[in-house]
């Protein structure tokens, strides 16, 4: 899976776009890794190879606990 933060991948035409994806966590150990994989799972799910245009953020739940929103588009590419 190509995860990038451009809106292209150098070198490939995007064949597809599937939709936004999305993966989430609460704050622990790896938490971004942990909402990367995430989104690359929803990705995959829907026949995306790629997932461009991707973001962090971060917020606060209200409790005290700190989470990680990890978004993008996934695409399929020639």
């Amino acid at each position: 899976m190509i995860v990038t933060t451009t809106e292209t991948v150098p070198d490939r035409t995007i064949s597809t776009t599937h939709g936004v994806v999305r993966g989430y966590t609460e704050l622990a150990t790896n938490s971004r890794e942990r909402a990367e994989k995430r989104m690359e799972a929803e990705a995959k799910s829907m026949g995306a190879d790629a997932i461009v245009g991707v973001r962090f953020m971060t917020g606060n739940d209200g409790d005290g606990a700190s989470e990680v929103l990890a978004y993008g588009t996934a695409v399929s590419l020639q």
